[in-house]
């Protein structure tokens, strides 16, 4: 028993095992997409100014989907939860490679030796009146790059499946806007979305779930702990499916009238910033750039926004994402700190979308010593000139 502000919860010990060992055992339904176990390359960017990115090379996983008759489930949590099991989406050695602080997951309450421990109340748990669904619920769905690289292409996966088109789509309460706007965008208003419930456990009769095409572990204990041979993906699978939502995109470009040079700009509150943003996008806004923050638009407009541009430019994060919707020959550029050694893990995908993207680099003005991804930099000026220049804008 452990103790919950003043009431008492009954925990149980659970072993976690890989959702694809776990799948291929199931009785309910295994849907092959893409056959793992290939040699990938990760090719590094084109980058100007401090810090270095090797290419990686590593192996491919392997893509599914698979269906689990009455699994426990818990708001913004990666894990299922069977009759004795927890189910988690790793392959192979991935789940072992980065060390992982696993209490960052709701259905988490601490560890016991190999084991995890969870609130016992599974028969209790209220079953949805859905009999079937495809679940897009997850600790990572809250952030538009997750939702990007993770959700969104586990949604476009599911659509190629005639088992799985037309399933409601199960996801969090408090999911921002822009996501359920993208899945009514791209399923043209079809999409039947189920909201899950906000709080406690739940039960679902019979649950779908796409695997990741990349491996996104949850909550590494520190940038070192990442291996970047086991966050390798198969670039161009990924992005025939970003090429497949752009031209769904492109439907709506006939009389779109967007700016053609965009700049996606990021928060001053939120973390990895960038200190001189302000006279970064006041350069930028002289030579003809649009400043956006993409989260005060509507998804379609988001989409349209990068779709119809020839050249995109903004800081490090989330927003950057939305240019994996852009057309090929688009020009970009993604400005950064020094410590960019792992990105070729998606900026390969950029390539392969046939996007001439650059990463241009500044000096840290503060390193954070767990994450180093999360530290703050400045862009000297001379450099962005310098590739504006290049691109034609003075």
């Amino acid at each position: 028993m452990v103790t919950a502000g003043t009431q008492e919860m009954e925990v149980r010990a659970k072993p976690i095992r890989s959702l694809m060992d776990a799948a291929r055992k199931a009785g309910s339904g295994y849907l092959e997409v893409y056959r793992g176990g290939l040699p990938i390359l990760m090719q590094p960017p084109r980058i100007i100014g401090p810090g270095k990115c090797f290419e990686v090379a590593g192996t491919s996983r392997t893509v599914f989907a698979a269906a689990f008759e009455n699994p426990r489930l818990r708001p913004k949590s990666n894990f299922l939860e069977l009759k004795h099991e927890l189910l988690l989406d790793y392959q192979g050695p991935e789940f072992d490679a980065i060390p992982l602080d696993l209490e960052y997951d709701a259905a988490v309450l601490g560890r016991r030796g190999t084991k995890v421990l969870v609130s016992n109340d599974y028969r209790d748990a209220p079953l949805l009146t859905e009999p079937e669904v495809l679940s897009l619920v997850g600790f990572t769905a809250q952030a538009f790059g997750h939702w990007m690289l993770e959700y969104l292409l586990q949604w476009v996966t599911a659509s190629e499946l005639p088992e799985l088109r037309g399933l409601p789509v199960l996801i969090d309460d408090g999911m921002p806007a822009s996501h359920r706007q993208a899945l009514e965008y791209f399923s043209n208003g079809r999409a039947d979305v189920i909201v899950a419930p906000s709080q406690g456990t739940f039960r679902v009769a019979k649950l779908w779930k796409v695997s990741n095409w990349i491996y996104v572990p949850l909550r590494p204990l520190s940038e070192d702990a990442l291996d970047p041979r086991f966050m390798v993906s198969p670039a161009a699978k990924i992005a025939e499916r970003y090429n497949r939502l752009g031209r769904r995109v492109e439907e709506d470009l006939e009389y779109w009238g967007g700016p053609k040079r965009i700049f996606l700009s990021r928060r001053k509150h939120l973390h990895r910033k960038l200190m001189n943003i302000g006279r970064v996008e006041e350069l930028a806004s002289a030579r003809g750039f649009h400043i956006v923050y993409p989260e005060d638009l509507p998804f379609a407009d988001q989409a349209r926004l990068v779709r119809g541009a020839t050249h995109i430019l903004g800081p490090e994060g989330s927003a950057l994402f939305l240019a994996f919707l852009a057309r090929p020959g688009t020009r970009v550029c993604c400005l950064d700190h020094p410590f960019v050694e792992k990105v070729s893990s998606v900026t390969t995908i950029f390539s392969e979308l046939r996007l001439d993207f650059t990463l241009l680099t500044g000096r840290c003005v503060r390193k954070d010593e767990t994450f180093a991804r999360f530290s703050d930099y400045e862009i000297a000026e001379a450099d962005l000139l310098g590739l504006l220049s290049e691109w034609g804008i003075t």
